[in-house]
C-alpha cells in the first residue's frame, strides 16, 4: 500500500478516536463537571499515559534545551487553550456542534502552511479547505446539534479551538523531525495539565465520571495523537487537517444517536460537505505534500525513533 494511503488510514483512526470525546465530556458536563476540570484531566491522564512510554523509549532527555521554551509555550496555547474552549464549546453549543467547529481548523492549516512551508495551494486542497469550511458553517446557521438558536458561546468557544487546534499541525509537522510523538506529547500534555490546574474547582466524581474522564484521556489523546503523528509524517499538514474533519462525522452520530442532538437539514448538509471535503484529498491522485527534511517515510520514521541522535551523528561525519 502506498505510504500516502497508509497516512489517510493512520489520520482516520485518529479521527474515529477523536470521534468519542463530545460525548465523553458532555457525560460530564450533564454531571456537574466544570469544562476546566475535563480539560485537566484529559491533559493529565494523557500525560500520564505518554510520559512513561516516552520514559522507556528514550531516556530522561526528552527534550533538548533549545527546543523546550516552544514545547512550553505550545503546551499552554494549544493544549490548555484548545482543551479548555473545546469543553465549553460543548457545554454552551452540544457535542455536535463543538465537534464540527473544531474543523475549521484546515483553513487556519492552510494559511500557516503556505507561510511557513511554502506549500502550494493546488485546487483540490482549496476545494477542500472550502468544502469543510462550507459545512462548518452550515451547521453553525442550522442551530448547531440541537436544532435551536444558534449560541454565540458556542460557536465563539468552537472557533477558538478550532484555531489552537491548527497549531498542532505546524508544531508537530516540524519537530516531528528531530523529536518522537511520544516525547512530544509527554511534554505538551503535561504542561497544558500544570497550566490548567490553578484554575480548577475539582467536584466529587462518581466511578462512571472517572471512566469518562480517563477515557478522554486514553483514547481522546494517547490513542488519537499517536494515530494523528503516524499519519502527518506521511502526508501534508493541509491534508491531515482536512482528512481528520471525518472525526464531526463520528461525533455528530453519537451525539445524535445518545442524545438527540439531530441536524436540521442544512446541518446534515454542512456534515455532507464536511465529508466531501475528505474524499477530495483522499481520491486525488498526485500527492504534492512538502517535505521538510526528508521526503521518503521511512527516513522520517527513523528520524522519530531517534530523536536525539541523528544530529550528533550527521556532525560527527562531516567532521
Amino acid at each position: 500500500m502506498p505510504q500516502r494511503h497508509v497516512g489517510f488510514l493512520f489520520v482516520l483512526l485518529a479521527a474515529l478516536s477523536w470521534g468519542g470525546q463530545g460525548i465523553f465530556s458532555k457525560f460530564l458536563i450533564l454531571d456537574g463537571i466544570h469544562p476546566t476540570e475535563t480539560a485537566f484531566w484529559r491533559a493529565a491522564f494523557g500525560a500520564m499515559l505518554f510520559l512513561p512510554h516516552a520514559l522507556l523509549r528514550h531516556g530522561p532527555r526528552l527534550c533538548g534545551v533549545k527546543d523546550l521554551p516552544v514545547f512550553i509555550g505550545f503546551g499552554i496555547v494549544s493544549v490548555a487553550g484548545m482543551f479548555a474552549s473545546y469543553m465549553f464549546a460543548v457545554s454552551h453549543g452540544g457535542a455536535a456542534l463543538a465537534s464540527v467547529l473544531i474543523y475549521t481548523a484546515p483553513a487556519w492549516v492552510a494559511v500557516l502552511s503556505r507561510l511557513i512551508f511554502k506549500e502550494r495551494m493546488t485546487f483540490a486542497k482549496t476545494a477542500a479547505v472550502a468544502a469543510s469550511l462550507a459545512g462548518a458553517a452550515c451547521i453553525s446557521l442550522s442551530g448547531g446539534g440541537t436544532g435551536g438558536a444558534v449560541k454565540p458561546l458556542g460557536i465563539l468557544f468552537g472557533l477558538l479551538a478550532g484555531l489552537t487546534y491548527s497549531f498542532h499541525y505546524i508544531f508537530t509537522k516540524i519537530y516531528l523531525q528531530r523529536h518522537s510523538a511520544t516525547a512530544i506529547y509527554a511534554i505538551i500534555l503535561l504542561v497544558g495539565a500544570v497550566t490548567l490546574f490553578p484554575f480548577v474547582d475539582f467536584a466529587a466524581k462518581t466511578p462512571f465520571n472517572w471512566l469518562m474522564l480517563f477515557s478522554l484521556g486514553f483514547f481522546c489523546s494517547y490513542v488519537a495523537y499517536s494515530f494523528y503523528c503516524a499519519g502527518l509524517k506521511r502526508l501534508s499538514p493541509v491534508y491531515t487537517a482536512v482528512t481528520a474533519t471525518f472525526e464531526p462525522i463520528f461525533g455528530v452520530l453519537l451525539a445524535w444517536s445518545i442524545w438527540g442532538e439531530n441536524f436540521t437539514p442544512r446541518g446534515w448538509a454542512g456534515a455532507g460537505l464536511i465529508l466531501g471535503a475528505v474524499l477530495i484529498v483522499v481520491l486525488e491522485k498526485k500527492p504534492t505534500g512538502p517535505t521538510l527534511a526528508k521526503p521518503a517515510a521511512e527516513r522520517a520514521a527513523a528520524l522519530s525513533s531517534e530523536p536525539a541522535e541523528k544530529p550528533a551523528e550527521s556532525a560527527s561525519k562531516r567532521a
